[in-house]
């Protein structure tokens, strides 16, 4: 918001946020971690490392570098009761350092998630923006073939992108569930430090 004072000049009055939910979406876990807790266990399946794979213009674009450019691509598929469910796919901005494809694979299979692996090689991640959209998944797709469907089927699909905290981003993620393979929730933080001063709750059949 722009405000103009006579004789002053013009000046910057507040600078508006982004469009969507934008705060206290900052609790993370990894997906295996969150299935569990919900009783409903996934394992690591496949994982594929691409090291220097091509990126496709729109990924490029996201992550700021040319079209074609190569960089790091990790997929993989997570499991329950035997049968593909969630298949993920992370691509990674070239310049950032990463274990060797061994010790990524360890890691992953651990537990961990890609974003794990950024923070602990000291990538200083801020924030990150996700996108949720509904995907319909056929058998005759190549992602349809992975996860075993035999029929087309309404999946949640989840873009995330991952920034330094000037705004750049060092990763974009897609990840795609099929029904019943997690519940996906969204813990919200109040900042205590900005929150109004607690009052005591009505007892029944009295006002506030």
């Amino acid at each position: 918001m722009i405000m103009r004072r006579q004789g002053s000049g013009t000046f910057v009055r507040e600078v508006p946020l982004p469009t969507g939910a934008a705060h206290g979406l900052e609790v993370f876990e990894s997906y295996p971690r969150t299935a569990a807790r919900q009783g409903r266990p996934l394992a690591v399946g496949e994982i594929r490392i691409e090291p220097d794979a091509p990126l496709m213009a729109d990924i490029a674009g996201v992550l700021g570098v040319g079209a074609g450019a190569p960089a790091p691509c990790i997929r993989t598929t997570l499991v329950s009761a035997g049968r593909p469910r969630v298949r993920s796919t992370d691509h990674i901005h070239p310049d950032i350092p990463l274990p060797d494809a061994d010790t990524m694979r360890d890691r992953l299979r651990g537990g961990e998630s890609v974003l794990d692996l950024l923070i602990a090689a000291g990538v200083p991640v801020a924030y990150g923006q996700t996108e949720i959209r509904g995907r319909m998944v056929g058998p005759e797709t190549e992602l349809g073939a992975e996860l075993g469907v035999t029929s087309s089927v309404a999946a949640v699909e989840l873009v995330e992108t991952t920034h330094l905290a000037s705004g750049a981003a060092v990763r974009l993620s897609v990840d795609v569930f099929l029904p019943g393979a997690i519940d996906l929730q969204v813990f919200r933080r109040v900042d205590m430090r900005h929150a109004a001063r607690p009052r005591a709750l009505p007892r029944s059949g009295t006002s506030a």
